[in-house]
């Protein structure tokens, strides 16, 4: 009697063992998205002038760079009207600007070797030649040109370029019209992008795959002294590269989970720095006081005319804190909430047979976004209207523990609370560079969602773990409709099969003690007998 009593014990904990449910609910949540977005556009004169960066000046003029024409030009907002100022460098190729607090607009030519300015309200543009630097190679004296690329002003409105090919970062002083430079630690790191946030000049370092920054306080010309760079790290995504260490071509492995930044920006919390990855479908947040890195990512382009990788290259936040992406490959401008984990993605409606290329963007003062399209031949604004599509999506939770070999389903409910019926079909991305699921499967049950104004439905999402690699994911979970992609960031937590919570633990001791307290039951009771 006893031991059939300890068998049943022991069946049912077993039980309890193998069918316990491999997800944790941390919280549900309710997630809402605003869509009262539309896009104009601006087309230019010439279809073939490679506009390729934009700017807002404090009166909301708005300033651009047109690659191939070789012109910095202007737009007026209100009446419509286009003004061009000639560089006087031929073939300069210039390729990013910054407006000063007076209105002048600064601007780098990457061939020409040059800062132009065009000082406000006048028509004819200033250069100045940015010096080489003398090298020694094997004993021969060779002079190596910046290759300006970022530019930003601080506040006492000196100028500081990125030098791409001469590995610097170099100041401009207005008042003297002389240079400083500053060399960088690693070699060949490829400064991309600038970002003064408090006492330091942060720097994206494209070709180094890393971070860097000058302390302003320490820095010191003609040598790296202040100035650090660093290859982020997160443990889920570790990537080797392979970087030269000098010009005589030895080369040194660099592990790092940053793969070719380009843009970065403060963001409104003063400890986050936002980056996009012009390389992939990713962007991050790297957070200053833990020094930890989170990866997110856009929706799949799904090979829109050919372009596997979104590419995102420009970032901004605005006031209310919503991230603003330019997706250079993926032909869309991206709206991320990281408060509440959402992402709106907006199809640029350009070209019939190639996308519109949005390289660089900027905000105005009045929140909007503005942007170039470089394969478009236009610049593009995305303005708010009244006409808004408000949907709300609710799940019983946002952050997930799943096993190797099991599967979770997780009921979504879609809510339509004002707008236009729409179809909702579905899709996941995360885990490669290009968004699609490794070891991992998604699958969506209906897989299109009619929602009419008022109306819950439900769709199930089943994710199936076939092995993916320990670690914490975000994914991006997209309903594409017509125009626009409502998404929402899911945390995993991926544990292999010999992974216990403590409830599995406490159970196996359990069912341990009690094989042991039957196992020893059994043999005094045969010594007995015997």
């Amino acid at each position: 009697m006893y031991i059939r009593a300890i068998f049943i014990i022991l069946i049912l904990l077993l039980q309890l063992f193998y069918t316990q449910p491999y997800a944790t609910s941390f919280n549900a949540k309710v997630l809402y998205w605003k869509n009262d977005y539309s896009i104009v556009q601006y087309p230019l004169s010439n279809r073939s002038s490679v506009p390729i960066a934009i700017a807002i000046s404090h009166d909301g003029i708005v300033w651009f760079l047109e690659q191939a024409s070789n012109k910095l030009v202007s737009f007026d907002p209100g009446n419509y009207t286009f003004k061009e100022y000639n560089i006087p460098t031929a073939n300069s190729f210039p390729i990013t600007l910054a407006v000063d607090s007076y209105g002048g607009v600064w601007f780098t030519e990457l061939n020409g070797e040059k800062i132009g300015y065009l000082h406000s309200g006048n028509r004819d543009i200033v250069e100045y030649k940015i010096p080489e630097i003398n090298v020694s190679l094997q004993g021969l004296r060779q002079q190596i040109p910046c290759g300006p690329s970022a530019i930003k002003i601080d506040p006492n409105r000196n100028v500081w370029v990125a030098c791409l090919f001469s590995n610097q970062i170099d100041e401009f002083i207005p008042t003297t019209k002389t240079f400083l430079t500053y060399n960088l630690p690693v070699f060949q790191s490829g400064p991309a992008d600038l970002l003064f946030a408090s006492d330091k000049l942060w720097f994206s370092a494209a070709d180094a795959n890393m971070l860097g920054f000058a302390d302003l306080s320490a820095i010191a010309p003609n040598t790296s002294s202040g100035i650090a760079e660093f290859p982020p790290l997160n443990l889920t995504y570790l990537y080797t590269f392979s970087h030269p260490t000098s010009f005589l071509g030895k080369e040194e492995n660099i592990t790092t989970s940053l793969p070719t930044p380009t843009s970065i920006t403060l963001g409104n919390d003063g400890e986050t720095l936002w980056i996009t990855e012009h390389i992939d479908n990713s962007f991050d947040g790297y957070n200053l006081m833990s020094k930890t890195l989170n990866k997110f990512w856009l929706s799949k382009t799904n090979n829109l005319f050919g372009y596997t990788y979104a590419f995102p290259n420009y970032i901004q936040q605005d006031s209310e804190g919503n991230l603003w992406i330019a997706e250079h490959y993926g032909n869309k401008i991206a709206v991320f909430s990281p408060s509440n984990m959402t992402l709106l993605e907006l199809e640029i409606p350009c070209c019939k047979t190639d996308i519109a290329g949005a390289y660089t963007g900027a905000l105005d003062q009045q929140g909007n976004f503005w942007f170039v399209e470089t394969n478009g031949g236009a610049i593009g604004e995305v303005v708010m209207h009244s006409n808004s599509t408000a949907l709300y999506a609710s799940l019983p939770q946002t952050y997930l523990n799943i096993r190797a070999g099991n599967s979770l389903t997780l009921p979504i409910v879609y809510k339509l609370s004002s707008g236009a019926p729409m179809n909702l079909t579905f899709d996941v991305s995360g885990i490669t560079p290009d968004g699609k699921l490794e070891n991992l499967t998604a699958a969506f049950t209906p897989s299109v969602l009619s929602l009419s104004e008022g109306a819950n439905e439900t769709v199930m999402l089943k994710l199936t773990d076939f092995g993916l690699m320990q670690g914490r994911y975000f994914l991006t979970v997209s309903a594409y409709s017509a125009g626009a992609i409502y998404s929402f960031i899911l945390g995993i937590k991926a544990e292999s099969k010999l992974t216990f919570s403590l409830y599995e633990a406490i159970t196996i001791a359990l069912s341990l003690t009690l094989l042991m307290i039957t196992a020893t039951y059994l043999v005094m009771r045969y010594r007995r007998k015997g």
